[in-house]
């Protein structure tokens, strides 16, 4: 096997790895996708005084016969705050008692499950775990690039006045007791946490997100493998045969009988260019060169416009010959 042959099977082997990346990246972001939403969340409400704000996360509550989960809870002083993480980038419209919002991203429209009727949910679960509504504030918080193309409604928010929302409710509501009776409360009541364990519109919202990933990760695989069959086609092309001097001889012989018989005289047999006596002009040798020059480009490149330009080179070489 030859060095192109090795060439060649290397890189028929190398151009299935961006496909295997992608595979495996595609499992990966689905299982971290929800995880990094929680991450930016919970690095915003680090911000918050651990001696007011207590911080619980990743919760499900049963509410009647579904589970439903909660991003975070935080319980203070002022209220306990129960905050739904959404992850979207683009525009958003919508209102409160439409069951599908939009997000508009340039002409395209995806329409996603209303997540206050989510946050509907969490507080009435969570109210059963309590067997009080009071204090409990709901809170939607939008996190990645996106605005509101319509006005946001209650109770809305982007990520970054998450805390400056939190920190607007200062009447007090419960004493230090009656927070560790809350905390105590739900840690008793939370059932086995996993992403899996969502109530169905959840699920829905999930559903869709990880359809449209799976779209865009499936066309930049079929790119890489179109990529990698064109470097394949390349690679095999160079690794071709050369054919043999039969052919060359035959091209040669006929690109000779072209020539002009004054300067045919001067044909090396065998040889590949037109070979002059040596002579001391500088305007004669430039002729020879360029004449020499043109004759080999037709060994490769057998067109009329070089024939034409060969005929003239060699005409004026011929021409300075006879008169030097």
């Amino acid at each position: 096997m030859d060095i192109a042959d090795t060439l060649m099977a290397q890189i028929q082997l190398l151009w299935l790895l961006p496909v295997a990346f992608i595979v495996l990246m595609l499992f990966r972001s689905l299982r971290s996708r929800g995880r990094q939403d929680d991450k930016a969340v919970n690095r915003i409400l680090s911000q918050l005084p651990e001696t007011d704000y207590q911080l619980i996360g990743d919760v499900t509550l049963p509410l009647n016969d579904q589970r439903i989960q909660i991003d975070h809870i935080v319980v203070s002083p002022f209220g306990v705050f129960v905050i739904e993480a959404i992850n979207r980038k683009g525009g958003i419209s919508g209102e409160p008692k439409q069951a599908q919002w939009t997000q508009h991203k340039g002409r395209r429209e995806h329409p996603f499950p209303n997540p206050l009727r989510q946050s509907f949910q969490q507080i009435k679960a969570l109210e059963a775990v309590l067997g009080s509504a009071k204090g409990l504030m709901p809170v939607v918080v939008f996190i990645g690039k996106s605005e509101f193309s319509s006005p946001m409604p209650d109770n809305v928010i982007m990520g970054s006045g998450l805390i400056k929302t939190i920190c607007a409710q200062n009447y007090l509501m419960f004493s230090d007791a009656q927070m560790g009776d809350i905390i105590r409360a739900i840690e008793s009541a939370r059932l086995a946490s996993g992403k899996a364990s969502v109530s169905q519109l959840r699920y829905g919202q999930q559903l869709e997100a990880t359809s449209r990933r799976r779209k865009r990760l499936l066309a930049l695989a079929l790119v890489c493998m179109a990529f990698g069959f064109l470097v394949w086609l390349v690679v095999k092309q160079a690794s071709m045969p050369v054919p043999d001097d039969a052919g060359a001889e035959t091209r040669y012989g006929d690109l000779i009988s072209s020539i002009t018989p004054a300067a045919k005289s001067e044909v090396k047999p065998g040889a590949n260019t037109v070979w002059a006596p040596e002579v001391s002009n500088s305007e004669l040798r430039s002729a020879r060169r360029a004449c020499n020059q043109y004759v080999s480009q037709l060994l490769e490149d057998d067109t009329a416009r070089l024939h034409t330009k060969k005929n003239q080179a060699c005409a004026e070489y011929e021409r300075l010959k006879q008169e030097n």
